[in-house]
């Protein structure tokens, strides 16, 4: 009988050779290394492929270059062809106009002096200031004078010319005395009421100029509708001083006074000779002669020399006192005036005359005038 004896072999109890083990991860450290020599030969391969590639091209495109060289000039000639006409023409003027509309224009003064019934002479100071810094000259602009009323349509009352000039930053535009035509009486007519009545009015102008800037030069059109004081109806009309003269000079005159007549606006106006209708009371009792009137803006003192009914006045003293009760209690009796006519260099002016007739004056006077 035999016996059979079994060995078993734990597997702690079972070791490698140290050689063996030590062979095996060499062989990982082997493999890793080659596979990180791989990767940087294959980047350091690639850097040399990428820039000779580029390079390639790039003698690629100069030869093509060369060749087709004349077929860019051409297209560029002909883009410039365009593009050029298109600045000089569409794009530097479009600048220069919107420049203008930008630019602020103020008016100084304006003046209406020799007047005769189809033409007067015209003044004008004014200052624009320029939305750029560049230096810009501009030829001479016929300028339409017209009354705006919101349509496209331009009727000028009358044209001017103004100057030609060069303007930097804050400018002067000026001409004096220059002749102008009436072109439109009714117009020219409406303009004189608006500046005669109303507090604030508008001055419109429009016309076509050169703008040159350096060699550059564009057509543009000056376009402005500028706000300007008007006479607001004399407000603060006053009679400083006056006297009755007694007994009557030859002429009738018994009335001596000083008026005063202010201008609240930038516009002067030779008026020449003017007579006013005298009430008082609402009762017409003679007239006031003004000579040679020159309206300058700010304060104005008229001498006036005057015809008074006196035994009118006496025949409607009852109507006179009822109707002005109030100013006698305070020691004044109101008069007033009314335009009647102007005359300039021995011609009626009627786009003054008809605005005069419907102004009336009125300033209290002393009851010690009358005591006089």
């Amino acid at each position: 009988m035999y016996s059979t004896v079994l060995c078993y072999l734990e597997p702690r109890d079972i070791k490698e050779p140290k050689d063996v083990v030590a062979s095996s991860s060499g062989d990982q450290r082997t493999n890793k290394a080659s596979d990180d020599q791989v990767d940087n030969a294959s980047t350091e391969d690639q850097k040399p492929i990428t820039d000779a590639t580029k390079e390639g091209r790039l003698v690629r495109f100069r030869k093509h270059l060369k060749r087709r060289w004349i077929y860019y000039a051409i297209g560029n000639t002909i883009l410039l062809a365009i593009l050029l006409p298109v600045f000089f023409l569409v794009i530097f003027p479009a600048i220069a106009q919107l420049v203008l509309n930008k630019s602020n224009l103020l008016i100084s003064s304006v003046g209406l002096s020799n007047p005769a019934p189809n033409s007067n002479e015209l003044s004008l100071k004014a200052s624009i200031k320029l939305a750029t810094p560049l230096t810009v000259h501009i030829d001479p602009i016929p300028l339409d004078l017209f009354m705006n009323d919101g349509s496209k349509n331009i009727v000028p009352y009358t044209k001017v010319v103004l100057p030609e000039n060069t303007l930097h930053g804050n400018s002067t535009l000026s001409f004096t005395d220059q002749p102008a035509k009436i072109l439109n009486r009714d117009i020219f007519t409406e303009f004189v009421r608006t500046a005669m009545f109303s507090e604030e009015f508008t001055l419109s102008v429009a016309g076509p100029t050169h703008a040159h800037v350096g060699k550059l030069k564009a057509n543009v059109k000056l376009e402005k509708n500028i706000k300007l004081k008007g006479l607001n109806s004399v407000a603060g009309f006053a009679i400083p001083d006056a006297h009755l003269v007694l007994p009557p000079e030859a002429d009738g005159t018994n009335l001596l006074a000083n008026l005063s007549l202010p201008n609240a606006s930038v516009l002067k106006m030779d008026l020449g000779n003017m007579t006013w209708d005298l009430r008082i009371g609402g009762v017409k009792l003679g007239n006031a002669t003004l000579q040679d009137v020159i309206l300058n803006p700010g304060s104005n003192i008229i001498p006036a020399r005057g015809v008074l009914d006196v035994k009118l006045a006496l025949k409607h003293l009852r109507k006179i006192i009822a109707s002005e009760k109030a100013a006698l209690k305070k020691g004044n009796l109101p008069i007033s005036a009314t335009g009647n006519t102007m005359a300039y260099n021995g011609q009626h002016i009627d786009y003054y005359e008809k605005n005069l007739k419907k102004l009336t004056l009125t300033a209290p006077l002393s009851i010690v005038f009358f005591a006089i």
